[in-house]
């Protein structure tokens, strides 16, 4: 038999023998061994094999062969490859210093050499490479240069090691707000130049830095900004942007030279790695300088902006998180801008008057309302809006508006009011500067009025040439409503009077007479005292049921109350009063003597209580038409160690009344022996109609009204007025303290 044995080697050899197949006997036999080189990046396999076999039937000898050994590298990684990092775009001023991060790797297990190229762009000079030895990526002492020959250098790299590169150059000395300029980096693998070259650009951009006043849009400068408008600032500073990967922020300062207000805020990034920073920052048409979020400011002011310093990573971007001195990482000086504030917007006056101040259920009430556009250009689209109070019903067709409002065919018109929520809206077209119109209505006055606060608010709105919204302060006019004939309020009248025979019904022929000087109270804390002849009343009382209770100290002495109705508190000297709308309603008490009394005696006490209150009254009543005045009385007896003088009536009733009369007369006839001490006084303040006071004032510069230097307050409150420019924010200063919102009102 023969057989055909192929062998593995370089080279393939064919073997044949001629033998039996009785005595055939072979073994094939492969044999691999691995093992591990120096770097674990890769594996050595070696693999031999071996063939052995008998000739014939001569088991007792044996050939054997092995062929050539084969080894193989093993290895996750390639034999040759490198990579190279891109750093960000990076935001510079020109003619100043960059810096880009740059990592080579080798991404092979061979060590291998390579080839760096540069290319710039020719604004561009200057360039270096450092190698980054303690990765720090700041270029300093512990780095090393990478000379460069004719923008390139070799760079040996071993197994899957990284060097970290920082490329330097200067920007452009002349270049201009948005320029950028590229530097490109090649890296090719000598020992394999078939492996593809890898490439990074490190790109930077030209940020100069500057601040603008600009348009809502934040497409062009400004050098005007209306009174009141918000005012916009762009920004642009390259050191600032710190972060490519989201936002930083600035801090910018506005000031007003004006009235001395400073605002500060943060400016936020436009997007990830610009350089440049927007904010929005409200104004107000005020004089004072307070400390909130608004710039105060005025017409003809001149608003700037500082951009003072950069803002550190760590503060959020949250309007609430503000930055302290410690997080200003650059300070910034001399970069500011400045926009003018003018007043040229349409300013609407309404005043609003009625014919009376005072009506009652059911009447009818006249209103004129005024309009006038104070203002330095065209309101536009103006509209009445007139809020009535409750139960004041307007009265359909009965306005009327002079002169009549011009009719434009492209502006909804109206001569009529139409509902808007609250309000009731008159349309009154365009109003050119110094413009006015008179509106004129009338209301009916319905019965739910009198739970509502009787006062009618006004205001007019319209837009201005910027198509932004104006409004005029609220006017308003108050009518205290009356019920008049429908008034529902009860009123309760009465008598105390002695009951000599106990049967309810006074009889004057038989002796009972009133009894004066009682004092009677209701639940709410009033009370009356019974006039000479024991009459008294309640009025203006609301309709429910109310509680009159006597006080017992004040009827005579040895004497009780006795019961007139079953309607009291289980006590004679009590009434309960169920009081109906618009009744009258009567109420008595009477009283009665002791046993042990006569009936002479205690007519004779009620005759003299009568003619004590009956004189006490008049001399009240001289008392009350005396002339007072707000003025002190400075003409007081200050002699010392004067005798006290007084009563201590203890519950006597007849005594109170005398002690009553005397500090009366004392009023009405005043001792003569008083030290005079009369000083010269300033008239107090006298509150003025507005209306009225409008309409002489000459300017409109912040002043008191009803104030003047050197004038005496005669109470602890006062009404202040004051006049000021539209919309201004008032401070009330008191002995240099300011007064709280709460307190000045």
């Amino acid at each position: 038999m023969t057989k055909s044995l192929m062998t593995l080697s370089n080279r393939a050899t064919l073997h044949t023998a001629k033998i039996s197949a009785l005595s055939f006997a072979m073994l094939l036999m492969q044999s691999n061994t691995a093992s591990a080189a120096t770097d674990t990046l890769v594996q050595l396999i070696s693999n031999t094999a071996q063939a052995s076999y008998n000739v014939g039937s001569e088991t007792s000898t044996t050939i054997s062969t092995d062929s050539n050994q084969v080894q193989v590298k093993a290895s996750n990684l390639p034999e040759y490859g490198i990579s190279l990092t891109q750093h960000a775009l990076r935001t510079v001023m020109p003619n100043t210093q960059v810096s880009w991060v740059n990592v080579l790797s080798n991404t092979s297990y061979s060590d291998q050499t390579v080839e760096l190229t540069l290319a710039i762009s020719p604004t561009v000079s200057n360039l270096k490479v450092y190698q980054d030895l303690n990765n720090n990526g700041e270029v300093d002492s512990e780095d090393r240069q990478i000379m460069l020959d004719n923008l390139s250098a070799q760079i040996k790299l071993g197994q899957s090691e990284s060097i970290q590169l920082i490329v330097q150059a200067l920007s452009d000395a002349e270049g201009e707000d948005g320029d950028t300029a590229d530097v490109k980096i090649g890296a090719i693998i000598l020992e394999d130049p078939s492996i593809a070259a890898v490439e990074a650009i490190d790109r930077l951009v030209i940020v100069e830095p500057k601040i603008n006043f600009t348009t809502p849009q934040f497409d062009g400068t400004k050098t005007t900004s209306q009174i009141g408008d918000n005012v916009y600032i762009d920004a642009s500073y390259a050191q600032c942007n710190v972060q490519s990967d989201k936002p930083d922020q600035v801090w910018i300062t506005v000031k007003s030279p004006a009235t001395g207000d400073t605002y500060s805020l943060k400016g936020i990034e436009t997007g990830n790695n610009t350089g440049k920073y927007r904010l929005t920052a409200p104004t107000q048409n005020n004089a004072n300088a307070i400390n909130d979020k608004f710039i105060q400011t005025l017409a003809n002011d001149t608003l700037t902006a500082e951009l003072t310093a950069c803002i550190a990573p760590s503060v959020g971007t949250d309007a609430d998180q503000l930055p302290s001195n410690s997080d200003f990482t650059v300070v910034i000086e001399d970069l500011s801008s400045q926009v003018s504030i003018i007043d040229n917007s349409a300013s609407l006056v309404v005043t609003k008057e009625s014919d009376v101040k005072t009506a009652e259920l059911g009447d009818y009430v006249s209103y004129t309302i005024d309009i006038t556009n104070n203002g330095k250009s065209t309101a536009y689209d103006v509209q009445l809006k007139d809020a009535l109070p409750r139960g004041f019903d307007y009265v359909e067709n009965s306005v009327s508006v002079s002169p009549t409002t011009d009719i434009d065919i492209n502006q909804a018109q109206t001569t009529e009011f139409k509902a808007d929520g609250k309000y009731q809206v008159l349309n009154l077209g365009n109003m050119a500067v110094g413009e006015s119109k008179k509106i004129t209505y009338h209301v009916l006055i319905g019965a739910s009025s009198l739970g509502g606060d009787g006062i009618n608010r006004a205001t007019a709105v319209a837009r201005n040439d910027q198509g932004q919204s104006v409004g005029s302060r609220e006017a308003q006019w108050k009518i205290d409503v009356e019920r008049g004939v429908m008034n529902t309020d009860g009123i309760i009248v009465g008598k105390v009077y002695h009951d000599i025979n106990r049967d309810g019904i006074q009889q004057k022929e038989d002796g009972e007479l009133g009894v004066a000087g009682v004092r009677i109270y209701m639940e709410n804390g009033n009370f009356i005292v019974t006039d000479p002849e024991g009459k008294y009343n309640f009025y203006g009382i609301s309709a429910k049921t109310h509680v009159l209770k006597v006080d017992r100290t004040t009827i005579p002495r040895e004497t009780e109350l006795v019961t007139q109705s079953n309607r009291n508190a289980g006590d004679a000297g009590s009434r309960f009063v169920d009081l109906k709308y618009g009744e009258l309603h009567r109420a008595d008490f009477a009283i009665v003597g002791g046993m042990a009394d006569s009936t002479e005696r205690l007519n004779a006490e009620l005759i003299a209580r009568s003619k004590l209150v009956e004189a006490k009254n008049d001399t009240l009543e001289q008392a009350v038409k005396t002339e007072l005045t707000l003025d002190p009385d400075y003409d007081t007896d200050t002699t010392d160690n004067v005798d006290a003088s007084g009563c201590n009536i203890n519950g006597d009733l007849d005594l109170g009344n005398s002690c009553d009369s005397a500090i009366v007369n004392d009023m009405v006839n005043p001792v003569d022996s008083r030290v005079d001490m009369t000083v010269t006084t300033v008239a107090p303040p006298v509150e003025k109609e507005l209306e009225e006071y409008l309409k002489e004032v000459a300017s409109n510069d912040v002043a008191f009204i009803n104030l003047s230097e050197g004038q005496q307050l005669s109470t602890y409150k006062q009404m202040v007025q004051v006049q000021a420019p539209l919309g201004s924010v008032f401070t009330l200063y008191a002995n240099g303290k300011a007064v709280s919102e709460q307190k000045n009102r």
